[in-house]
C-alpha cells in the first residue's frame, strides 16, 4: 500500500503538476522534490546537484545529481534530467549519462524526463548501456511499485537491483535461444538431421545392410503449431506464403475502409506476427516508442505497451486492448479508418514478399 500510493505521489509531481515545456531547471527541483519523497534528502547530503568532475587539466562536467549513501558517502546511482518535452529516444542523452556513471565509477544511472529509465553499466553489451526497466509516469503503472521498492531510502539495497538485472539478462538470454532453437527445428536441415537418427536407429534393430530406400520415399514434415493453430482460428491467412501473397495485393485505406473495421484488422495481424516470430527484438522496441507510434503509424499511443504497465491512460481510460500479444504485451485499440494506410505501408516493410 505505501509503495502504491508512495508512487502516485510520484507521478503527481513529476508528471500532472508540470507543463511538458517546463524548463528544465524547474524540473530539476520537482525531480529533486520527488527523491525527498523517497527519504533521500539534499539537506544531509544525500542528493548532490550537478557535483562538478574534474577531466584532465582544464575540463569539468557536471551531472544533474548523484545520490550518495548516507552512511559512508558512497556514490550510488546518478541521475540526469530532461525536460518533460524531450525526446527521451535521443541517444546523446544516454550516452551522456553513460559517461557520468563512468567517471563517478557508480554501477546504475536514471534518465528522467517524460518518463523514467533505469540503465545499468553491464557487460551484457561491450561499450554500451544496458535498459533494466522503464517506466512511465503513469498511478496505474504497475512497474511504479518496483520503483519505489528499488529507490526508497530506507529500503534501497544495491543487491536488489542487481538481481534485478540478473532476471532481465537471463530472460533476455533465454528468449534468443528459443528463437534460435526454433528456427533451427523449422530449418530444411534439421529434416536430414532426423533422417539420419531414423536411419541410424533401423541399423541398429534389424539386420539389414541398408535403409536408403525406405527412408527416401517417406518425408518428414515438422509443424510449426503456432502457424497451424493461427490457420485453423483465423480462415484469412494460411501460413506466411499467403500472407505474403495477400500483402501484394493488399488495398490502400480508400479501398479498405467498409471492407473490414481497422481494428480488428489490426489485432487480427499483430496476432499473426507474434505467433510466427516475424517481430523483431528492434521492432518491438520500437512499437514500445511513442515517438516511433506516432511518426511511422500516427498514433497517439505507443502501439504495444508491456502488460505491467496496465491498459488504461492518465485519465483511467482504457485505450488498450484486454487480449496479450507476445505474451507480455497490450496492443493499442485506438485505430480509425485514416490509419489504414499508414498501418499497411508498415505492415508490408515488416513482411516482405
Amino acid at each position: 500500500m505505501y509503495e502504491k500510493e508512495k508512487w502516485e505521489e510520484l507521478c503527481f509531481i513529476l508528471s500532472e503538476s508540470v507543463n511538458p515545456n517546463t524548463k528544465e531547471q524547474i524540473y530539476e527541483q520537482k525531480v529533486i522534490q520527488a527523491f525527498e519523497k523517497l527519504g533521500w534528502s539534499q539537506f544531509k547530503g544525500d542528493i548532490t546537484v550537478r557535483p562538478s568532475i574534474q577531466l584532465g587539466s582544464a575540463r569539468r562536467i557536471m551531472p544533474d545529481l548523484l545520490i550518495k549513501s548516507p552512511s559512508d558517502n558512497e556514490n550510488l546511482f546518478v541521475i540526469e534530467i530532461k525536460k518533460p518535452s524531450a525526446n527521451i529516444d535521443f541517444e546523446g542523452y544516454k550516452n551522456q549519462l553513460y559517461s557520468y556513471m563512468r567517471l563517478l565509477k557508480v554501477k546504475y544511472g536514471l534518465l528522467i524526463g517524460s518518463k523514467i529509465r533505469l540503465y545499468s553499466d553491464d557487460d551484457v553489451s561491450s561499450n554500451d548501456l544496458f535498459l533494466v526497466e522503464e517506466y512511465d509516469l503513469n498511478r496505474n503503472n504497475e512497474k511504479g511499485t518496483q520503483f519505489v521498492q528499488l529507490f526508497d531510502k530506507y529500503h534501497f539495497n544495491i543487491e536488489k537491483i542487481d538481481k534485478l538485472v540478473h532476471e532481465k539478462i537471463i530472460r533476455i538470454r533465454e528468449d534468443l535461444l528459443e528463437k534460435k532453437i526454433r528456427k533451427e527445428l523449422l530449418s530444411p536441415g534439421y529434416r536430414e538431421t532426423i533422417k539420419g537418427l531414423i536411419k541410424k536407429d533401423l541399423l541398429e534393430r534389424y539386420n539389414i545392410r541398408s535403409v536408403d530406400h525406405f527412408l527416401d520415399e517417406i518425408s518428414i514434415e515438422i509443424v510449426d503449431m503456432k502457424e497451424k493453430r493461427f490457420s485453423e482460428e483465423n480462415k484469412t491467412y494460411r501460413g506466411s506464403h499467403n500472407m505474403q501473397k495477400e500483402l501484394n495485393h493488399l488495398p490502400y485505406s480508400q479501398n479498405n475502409q467498409g471492407k473490414e473495421k481497422i481494428g480488428k484488422y489490426v489485432r487480427k495481424t499483430f496476432k499473426y506476427l507474434f505467433d510466427n516470430d516475424l517481430l523483431s527484438e528492434a521492432e518491438i522496441s520500437n512499437l514500445l516508442n511513442e515517438s516511433y507510434s506516432k511518426r511511422v503509424l500516427n498514433q497517439n499511443y505507443k502501439v504495444l505497451r508491456s502488460v505491467s504497465e496496465g491498459r488504461k491512460d492518465k485519465k483511467g481510460y482504457n485505450r488498450y486492448y484486454k487480449d496479450i500479444f507476445g505474451g507480455k504485451f497490450y496492443l493499442t485499440s485506438q485505430w480509425f479508418d485514416w490509419q489504414y494506410e499508414n498501418f499497411e505501408r508498415w505492415l508490408r516493410k515488416i513482411i516482405k514478399p
